[in-house]
């Protein structure tokens, strides 16, 4: 979380970030993680990947700069609103292969839809947030995320995921 808040203010002050010594092996092992910003508990910006390339720490760093600069939902965090800024990061295990959404336990998994080339996730707290059931949380996400609309078929690629958060 030091990380996270520490790039937060160098890079919407300064648009630079700032070096960390890292010696925590968990942080060194690459991981895959999403960054969600809130402001007053409203969604600010939150980007993320799905499959390790960096150390955590890395990816930290850059989906906390991204999630500040590049979600399209929002315009770039401001200096102004640090104070009121809220982090929590999600590091995530390796993506399972579902057949379907029985397989999915509410609050417990976040998933990914994919058909060709089209994908889409939702953190495992949008269906409890939305209250959906899991078939309802495997349409939503394949609507809205992946973009395949409405009667998407049934010949899409399903996974599943859990996180853990760190939140502050």
């Amino acid at each position: 979380m030091q990380i996270a808040k520490g790039t937060l203010e160098s890079y919407v002050k300064k648009k630079e970030v700032s070096s960390f010594k890292v010696t925590d092996p968990s942080l060194l092992e690459p991981r895959a993680c999403f960054v969600t910003l809130k402001k007053g508990g409203e969604l600010r910006g939150c980007i993320g990947l799905l499959s390790p390339q960096r150390p955590l720490f890395e990816e930290v760093i850059r989906m906390t700069c991204a999630a500040a600069s590049e979600d399209f939902r929002f315009s770039p965090v401001q200096p102004e609103e640090l104070s009121d800024i809220e982090i929590e990061i999600s590091v995530l295990s390796v993506l399972e292969k579902i057949h379907s959404a029985n397989e999915i336990e509410i609050g417990q998994h976040g998933i990914v839809v994919k058909r060709g080339d089209r994908s889409g996730t939702f953190l495992p707290e949008v269906a409890v947030q939305m209250g959906w059931n899991a078939q309802e949380f495997v349409e939503m996400c394949a609507q809205e995320k992946a973009h395949l609309g409405e009667g998407f078929g049934k010949d899409i690629e399903l996974f599943r995921f859990t996180t853990e958060k760190i939140k502050g």
